[in-house]
């Protein structure tokens, strides 16, 4: 059976609070009565099918989204559900002004060109109702309290939202440990916000905690602790493969071959290359990494 044809399964978390499990992610949501819920996020539009299926067969309209940032696993069905359902969106600020047009998109994807922009994330542009400042906020939704609190450095303007059932969901602020252990480069705009993001989460205090890839607990101490410990094991181990002045292109070839990535597509090579480079970025801002002029190419050596 096509994915598109199948019904997610569908997690209480607790009070009104819910997940759609897609497989690879978590999307939740929050019940507001007479079958109108809230979304958190709105997933892949590889998605949409599992998602609807889970939505329509218990009779749900989707009646607001709010999102924790545009990537297009987490904003990818806004469009499609406002034209749909004529809901409200939500989402930072700045993350809203990336999806108001397709030239916006290309600042946040600027490995790919206008032409791949228009094929594979275009249909992420659309208009958003409320775009909260990056500050900790309360954001009215349908009658409802969502607080919005910024997490940032998985993108510039990342926050993690609030429901009413004291029910925190991380978006991609932090990886679940089961995810972590499998992933080859996570990837983050920058290390040092992700880093500091995550000793910040280590003090939150909720009732549950949600990650969108992909889990629920009701402790996040540990598991900030070990994204940390995972980040900084990745970033020791890419700095360790600079044993002479490097291009960023010859590190990205190390690393590549270091963590057993296959680059088998060119799309596959550039989604990589831009997982990559903030790493090596991390290291030269931390002042490990010096760059030199080498016959006319830039090159990175420890310092």
């Amino acid at each position: 059976m096509a994915k598109g044809a199948q019904t997610a399964n569908v997690i209480h978390i607790l009070g009104d609070t819910y997940v759609i499990d897609t497989g690879d992610q978590y999307v939740p949501f929050y019940e507001i009565g007479d079958g109108n819920i809230i979304l958190l996020d709105s997933g892949y539009k590889e998605d949409r099918g599992l998602i609807e299926g889970a939505l329509e067969s218990r009779g749900y309209r989707v009646a607001a989204i709010a999102c924790t940032h545009a990537h297009v696993d987490h904003a990818g069905n806004n469009a499609y559900f406002r034209e749909k359902y004529g809901c409200l969106i939500a989402m930072p600020e700045l993350e809203a002004l990336l999806t108001s047009n397709v030239l916006n998109l290309k600042l946040m994807n600027q490995y790919l060109s206008m032409t791949d922009i228009n094929e594979r994330v275009s249909h992420m542009v659309c208009e958003t109702d409320i775009r909260v400042p990056l500050t900790d906020t309360v954001v009215g939704l349908c009658g409802r309290e969502f607080r919005f609190i910024p997490t940032v450095g998985h993108t510039t303007s990342h926050m993690s939202i609030v429901t009413p059932d004291d029910v925190i969901y991380l978006g991609d602020a932090i990886i679940s440990t089961e995810v972590l252990s499998g992933m080859k480069l996570p990837y983050f705009f920058s290390v040092a916000d992700y880093i500091e993001t995550l000793n910040e989460i280590q003090n939150f205090k909720f009732s549950k905690y949600l990650i969108a890839h992909r889990g629920s607990s009701d402790e996040i101490w540990n598991i900030a602790k070990k994204n940390i410990e995972g980040c900084m094991a990745r970033i020791e181990i890419i700095y360790n493969l600079i044993d002479r002045p490097m291009t960023m292109e010859d590190i990205f070839k190390a690393a590549v071959n270091e963590f057993y990535i296959n680059v088998g597509t060119i799309k596959k090579h550039l989604v990589i290359e831009r997982m990559f480079k903030p790493y090596a970025d991390y290291l030269f801002d931390t002042g490990r990494l010096k760059r030199v002029l080498d016959n006319g190419f830039l090159k990175y050596m420890r310092t």
